[in-house]
């Protein structure tokens, strides 16, 4: 299966350089566990859940345990596409981020964004008016 890639653009004062890429995976494996007593019951992996599938990517203003998601700066719906916009405006006191979810789990892959990006642009795949199928793709320039 292939992930979903982030394509990061910058121009450098020289030249166009080749923009670096990010790749969220589309599925992330996590180990889980009981802890603590459970008095009388047992614990069972439900293996009918499946895998932890790419849910969604967000963007944030400084390191995610901060927990300073952004809302995005616009969005529009095209057909069966919904496409979010962030702006990043360089103040120089703050570092983006993104961050990548997975169904049913807590965990997150994180990575800081270049301080020379401008943008994002997130991607969805929707059905219905704004119901969020998938995360179709990332781009940030």
């Amino acid at each position: 299966m292939a992930g979903l890639t982030l394509v990061a653009s910058a121009a450098s004062a020289v030249g166009a350089e080749k923009p670096p890429v990010i790749k969220c995976p589309d599925v992330l494996e996590v180990r889980e566990e009981v802890s603590g007593q459970t008095d009388g019951w047992e614990s069972l992996k439900d293996e009918g859940k499946g895998q932890h599938v790419l849910d969604n990517i967000f963007i944030y203003e400084n390191h995610p345990r901060e927990m300073a998601s952004l809302v995005p700066d616009s969005q529009k719906e095209k057909g069966e596409k919904l496409s979010s916009k962030w702006k990043l405006v360089d103040n120089g006191k703050t570092d983006y981020w993104v961050g990548c979810s997975y169904r049913s789990t807590k965990m997150m892959l994180v990575k800081k964004l270049s301080p020379t990006l401008k943008e994002c642009i997130v991607q969805h795949d929707v059905i219905g008016k704004g119901s969020v199928l998938s995360v179709a793709g990332i781009e940030c320039r």
